[in-house]
């Protein structure tokens, strides 16, 4: 059987056992709340410890009061700070400095007065009180700005501690000292400290609860940011490695005189169905080589149409496994490349593009045509430029075959490696 002042004294030693682990815990977290909290937490179990001491309510002197008043500034202001820092708000220092400035005064004041050392120890743990309930108001109303049901937990068990305060502050004012006999079982003391320790328990651990919930919300909110910003970047190159280069080379072309009607009539298409690629491999979803044929063909029908070339299409990739879509996006610049030299520059009437995928996880791709071939003095200029650079950093072999009559354009890809 335990006195009243040893398992507050327990308590008291509990509290600050909980206050270290969830420092321990929430280091890496770096966040001002957590050094707040816990070292309000440090104070409040030294508190404890200290009103747990029989000699302070024996002759308190000036050194206990100070010291508790201190400690339980320093209990009620860390939550209140750090609850603050948690919803991402700066803490109205200047009300804090006043009310601390008040608090302590008063206390001095208490303590000079007649037989007013345990006044003024009393004074103190109903402040502290006042405060927990000050913390437990302003976590209500940060939960529903933060929209985290954990911190409307933790305004319930703050206010549950404050009510436990409470209790046995009047347990205290009742008795003029607290009980130093024996504490029994369904008494109201052992009630007290039974909400005391459940409380201290819930609270400690919903504010591990809510710091690790608001650092994985931000984490997450971060990962978006740098995705957006990943995505533009990869914008920006799809655009100035695809059709960016295309207007500015037909710019300079236009410049010098180069550039007919139909020619700019035939770069403008191009360009259109090379943005309409960049904008759909942007959506994550469109990752399957299947799919993204069929959008090429889809795009690129109406030009086929004004040329009057036949174009079929045997496509086999069902068992392909899915890409990276920037690696999509350069395959399909080259099937689209192919297929604009085979009706710009070959004249073909008829073109066929088939694609297989191995049982080797090599995807084959040809664009055979029937126009009139290629020049034996073929130099390379912007396309196949373009094309040999799409290849290289899809890791892919391309390849050119003369027909009788016409082209086969190879693309060999081994799509395990992608």
């Amino acid at each position: 059987m335990i006195s009243n002042l040893d398992a507050n004294l327990y308590m008291a030693y509990l509290t600050g056992l909980l206050s270290a682990i969830a420092w321990i815990v929430l280091w890496r977290s770096r966040s001002p709340a957590v050094h707040a909290w816990c070292s309000g937490g440090l104070c409040a179990a030294a508190l404890a410890a200290l009103v747990a001491t029989p000699e302070v309510w024996a002759y308190a002197t000036h050194v206990y009061i100070v010291m508790a008043a201190l400690l339980g500034l320093g209990a009620g202001l860390g939550n209140l700070v750090a609850l603050w820092w948690l919803a991402g708000q700066r803490p109205p220092f200047g009300t804090i400095a006043s009310l601390a400035a008040a608090y302590v005064a008063l206390a001095a004041l208490l303590a000079n007065a007649p037989d007013g050392s345990t006044t003024a120890i009393v004074y103190i743990l109903a402040m502290t009180t006042v405060l927990q309930g000050w913390s437990a108001y302003r976590a209500a109303r940060f939960s529903v700005t933060l929209a985290l049901p954990a911190l409307r937990w933790l305004a319930a068990s703050i206010g549950c501690a404050s009510v436990a305060s409470l209790l046995m502050l009047l347990s205290v004012l009742d008795d003029g000292v607290p009980g130093f006999g024996p504490m029994t079982f369904g008494s109201q003391a052992f009630g007290v400290l039974l909400l005391h320790f459940v409380t201290t328990v819930a609270t400690s651990a919903l504010f591990i609860t809510v710091v690790l919930q608001l650092v994985t919300r931000q984490a997450r909110r971060t990962q978006r940011a740098l995705a957006m910003e990943h995505q533009r970047l990869q914008l920006i190159a799809d655009v100035h490695a695809g059709f960016g280069a295309r207007m500015a080379s037909g710019h300079h072309r236009a410049e010098c005189g180069q550039l007919p009607v139909h020619a700019a009539t035939a770069l403008l298409e191009y360009c259109r169905i090379d943005l309409l690629m960049v904008l759909e491999t942007l959506d994550s979803r469109c990752t399957h080589v299947g799919e993204g044929l069929r959008l090429l063909r889809h795009h690129i029908q109406d030009g086929i149409r004004a040329t009057q070339a036949a174009l079929t299409w045997d496509i086999e990739v069902e068992d392909a496994p899915t890409i990276d879509p920037r690696d999509l996006l350069r395959l399909l610049r080259l099937v689209h490349d192919a297929l604009t030299n085979a009706l710009r520059h070959a004249r073909a009437a008829r073109i066929v593009v088939s694609a297989r995928y191995g049982r080797d996880a090599t995807l084959s791709l040809c664009v055979r045509d029937d126009g009139i071939g290629m020049p034996d003095d073929l130099s390379e200029g912007f396309g196949i430029r373009s094309m040999r650079a799409y290849a290289r950093e899809l890791g892919a072999t391309l390849s050119w075959a003369r027909l009788m009559p016409g082209t086969c354009v190879r693309i060999d890809l081994n799509l395990g490696a992608c």
